[in-house]
C-alpha cells in the first residue's frame, strides 16, 4: 500500500514493476465510485531494479478525497498490466514517524493476564 496526499503537488514513490519495458499509463481509480482520478503529470524512471514514480494527481472534480482508497495500475505500450497496488489518501500521515494504522479505532485488543490454556 503506497500513502500519498491530497496536497496536489508531486509526489515520489518506488515500484518494482514485473517489466520494466515501455511503461507509458498510469490508471489511479477511486474505489468507492469507480471513476478514474486525473492526473496532471506523470515520470516514469529506472533507478536499478527500481522504478521511481512522480505523480501529480489532478484539481477539481479529478482530486484525491482524504481517507479514500484508490487501486493503481501501470500498463506499457501493449496494454498489458505491469503493477498493481492499493492507495490510500491520508493527510493525517506522518512522514517522520509512519505510525499512521490502517485498522485504527476498528478493533479493540483483548488484555489478558497470561497465555495459558487448560487442556482437559
Amino acid at each position: 500500500m503506497i500513502k500519498v496526499t491530497t496536497s496536489g503537488t508531486i509526489q515520489t514513490f518506488y515500484l518494482i514493476p514485473s517489466s520494466f519495458d515501455n511503461i507509458d499509463n498510469i490508471v489511479v481509480t477511486d474505489d468507492i465510485t469507480g471513476q478514474d482520478v486525473g492526473i496532471v503529470s506523470e515520470t516514469f524512471t529506472r533507478e536499478g531494479d527500481y522504478i521511481k514514480c512522480e505523480i501529480q494527481f489532478g484539481a477539481g472534480s479529478a482530486e484525491l478525497i482524504n481517507n479514500r482508497f484508490y487501486t493503481l495500475n501501470l500498463r506499457n505500450n501493449v496494454d498489458k498490466s505491469v503493477y498493481k497496488d492499493k492507495l490510500i489518501c491520508t493527510d493525517d500521515y506522518n512522514s517522520t514517524t509512519q505510525d499512521w494504522d490502517i485498522n485504527e479505532g476498528e478493533y479493540t485488543e483483548h488484555q489478558t493476564p497470561n497465555n495459558d490454556y487448560i487442556v482437559i
